[in-house]
């Protein structure tokens, strides 16, 4: 019995010591962690400014450079020759926008849209456009009027230089003539000149 009571005590001393030891040892190290809380703090606010700063910096040196682009392509599009433009007197001008041409196609067989297009065959239009791509002696323009309303847009050669100056994203207006072959994806142009 007197075992028992020797092997309690020593077990209530070593818990005591131990909870003593824990105790001391976490006053010792409180202090120290609240010690380097606030500099730790501090240090991460100042980065943290640093990284603001440095990202404004980009970003208006970004906006400087866009702007200096769109200078430089807007002075390209200036020098760029312009072939010789025809008399408006020589065109007939449809009645119908982009959208409305499109609008023939939708819940219509191809042939079926033929017989209600047919007539503006040939005939003038003007679109303002997005410009999606470009390549040589044409570009494929996104209409202001309706952005999924697309038009491929034909050019002769002498128009090269001029489509060169122009990046995707570019607003460009177009005259065209509406091309006699169509199939409802995009309306067609041939003979187009760019107007801006």
């Amino acid at each position: 019995m007197r075992r028992k009571w020797l092997a309690l005590a020593l077990i209530v001393i070593g818990a005591s010591i131990v909870a003593m030891g824990v105790y001391l040892l976490w006053n010792q190290q409180a202090p120290a962690a609240m010690g380097t809380g606030a500099p730790a703090a501090d240090e991460l606010a100042r980065r943290l400014d640093e990284e603001r700063a440095a990202r404004s910096s980009i970003e208006a040196q970004l906006t400087a450079a866009k702007r200096d682009l769109d200078e430089l392509s807007q002075r390209a599009r200036s020098a760029a020759p312009t072939p010789p433009i025809a008399p408006p007197k020589d065109r007939r001008f449809t009645d119908k926008t982009i959208r409305q041409l499109r609008a023939i196609y939708e819940g219509r067989t191809g042939l079926q849209a033929e017989a209600f297009i047919s007539d503006e065959y040939g005939k003038s239009i003007e679109v303002d456009g997005k410009v999606v791509s470009v390549f040589s002696g044409m570009a494929m323009l996104a209409s202001n009027e309706n952005n999924s309303d697309m038009v491929e847009c034909r050019f002769s050669p002498p128009w090269n230089p001029k489509l060169s100056t122009y990046r995707i994203g570019d607003m460009m207006k177009v005259l065209g003539v509406i091309a006699p072959t169509q199939n409802g994806a995009q309306i067609y142009l041939n003979d187009c000149e760019i107007r801006n």
